[in-house]
């Protein structure tokens, strides 16, 4: 017979699912915060892609094209840095795959590998071992847990509000950005509106109180192509804004493709962080200025600049909603159960 006094109550048993859930989040921030490229399954490379900061790939990785990766001077200043951890095995067949910085670690090794290190830190090139400041393991479920931070931002509610078209021509989707100090600003769009138009005016974006701005973006299909503005109405910031690498403003921007299922690329410059946890990149050929989280790669020839040693992705304790589902569930449980007493 079950006795409810062998195990939590039902409050503590939900603030427990509670705190779970936030923790898997904030893992997940967290890795978002220390690689620039992040995948949870494999990557086919054809193409020379450069990635300016570090990569990790938790499947496997073909590198059939001269890649370069850890190429941003000054992010990989400790022996222990890593510009290249890929969690299943590494093939680098007919070409040679460039690293700038830092080492390279991989589950496994398909056939000759080609590298070209240009001074990387020693030793430079080896299979994951116990000597390494992390396990396979660890990193696989932290992969996993960017579905529940992806989903967490998800259910955020929105701080914007849509302001119409905007002049000239009505080429660009704008929206007023409301905020409290040191919050998170929530836009939730579909990519259909998204890319209706040429471009995003956001009002008040650079000049929010918010520490991030998080993009919700609905649909399963996200085609970017041709020259996509991001604009700012601050006139003393214009200026600055609209540059591509403009990293101050695109510290603080969470692109989260929640429902993705593809993601093609190919026009201008991107700013901010994406996330897409279930979605292969199938097509890249602009710079993204911020990083980059997506299920697998199959076809990408920009640049990833990163946003120095530290992305800022929001972890979910600065504003995201109770998990209701997590809670939700062990009420059903707690509730069967004392069905059976």
């Amino acid at each position: 017979m079950f006795r409810m006094s062998q195990c939590l109550s039902l409050r503590a048993a939900l603030a427990a699912a509670v705190v779970a859930v936030c923790s898997m989040s904030a893992d997940a921030a967290t890795l978002l915060n220390t690689y620039s490229v992040i995948t949870r399954g494999s990557v086919t490379l054809n193409t020379s892609p450069r990635i300016h900061g570090r990569t990790l790939i938790g499947g496997s990785l073909t590198a059939n094209n001269s890649a370069v990766f850890g190429a941003q001077s000054g992010t990989f200043s400790s022996p222990d840095d890593y510009a290249l951890v890929v969690l299943g095995s590494l093939s680098a067949p007919g070409n040679y795959v460039n690293v700038d910085r830092g080492r390279v670690r991989y589950g496994g090794a398909a056939g000759t590998l080609h590298f070209n290190m240009n001074g990387a830190t020693d030793p430079k090139i080896a299979p994951i071992s116990a000597s390494d400041p992390f396990t396979s393991a660890e990193l696989t479920q932290q992969l996993a847990d960017l579905a529940a931070l992806s989903a967490d931002y998800a259910g955020m509610s929105s701080t914007a509000t849509f302001q119409g078209s905007f002049a000239p021509n009505h080429q660009v989707n704008h929206f007023t950005i409301e905020s409290t100090l040191g919050g998170v600003a929530v836009l939730n769009i579909s990519s259909t509106d998204l890319f209706s138009k040429n471009g995003l005016l956001l009002s008040n974006a650079a000049s929010t109180d918010a520490d991030y701005l998080v993009i919700n973006v609905s649909g399963s299909t996200i085609n970017q192509s041709g020259a996509f503005k991001f604009d700012s109405d601050v006139a003393s910031s214009l200026a600055a804004f609209v540059q591509e690498n403009n990293t101050t403003f695109a510290s603080k921007l969470i692109w989260n493709f929640h429902e993705a299922t593809e993601i093609n690329l190919t026009g201008n410059a991107w700013l901010g962080t994406i996330l897409a946890p279930n979605a292969t990149l199938a097509s890249g050929t602009g710079n993204i200025w911020g990083g980059l989280a997506v299920n697998t790669i199959t076809g990408f020839n920009g640049e990833v600049y990163g946003l120095g040693d530290t992305p800022d992705v929001p972890p979910p304790s600065t504003g995201i909603p109770t998990p209701s589902a997590a809670a939700g569930g062990l009420a059903l449980l707690a509730g069967a159960a004392m069905k059976r007493r």
